[in-house]
């Protein structure tokens, strides 16, 4: 089997694959170019204005530190961080080890924004905690609801999760 189908192979297994992730960095730098065009347009139009100038830069300086600020954050959240969807087993890696997880344990799950223990905690029928997915894996409710989703589609689990 060829690198290439492997890797897509691999990668439609995956919560984050890296192919995705770098299509999601490179919209992330064209909309920043394309907002950084418009800045520096509408700053050369209005050279002669040393406000509109300042303003000008300012905003293309602004863009350029937010789009690299919040490229490097997802990129340190991410490294050595993987979830991948296994025949009949959740595979969750983190920098400190591996876990599996029998998908057809996972019956419940918890979404918690307390500081302690944010992340969505998947339990089994004794409510017995399975895995937990951090902040490092999962930012918000919104990206914890689009990994259900995605979970669901590949192993049929209906997964009731209590959100706080």
């Amino acid at each position: 089997m060829s690198d290439a189908v492997f890797t897509t192979q691999r990668e439609s297994t995956l919560w984050l694959p890296p192919g995705r992730m770098r299509q999601y960095v490179g919209a992330r730098i064209l909309a920043a170019v394309l907002f950084e065009a418009i800045f520096l347009y509408w700053t050369a139009m209005y050279w002669q204005n040393p406000l509109n100038r300042s303003m000008g830069v300012g905003m293309i300086t602004v863009t350029a530190w937010i789009t690299g600020a919040s490229i490097r954050a997802d990129a340190r959240r991410s490294r050595g961080r993987q979830v991948e969807c296994l025949p009949r087993q959740l595979r969750i890696e983190t920098p400190d080890g591996e876990t599996l997880v029998r998908t057809i344990d996972i019956v419940t799950g918890r979404w918690s924004t307390d500081s302690a223990q944010f992340g969505l905690t998947l339990l089994d029928r004794n409510s017995v905690p399975l895995a937990r997915l951090d902040e490092a894996f999962l930012a918000d409710e919104s990206e914890a609801r689009e990994f259900l989703r995605w979970l669901r589609a590949r192993t049929d689990a209906e997964i009731d999760v209590t959100w706080n």
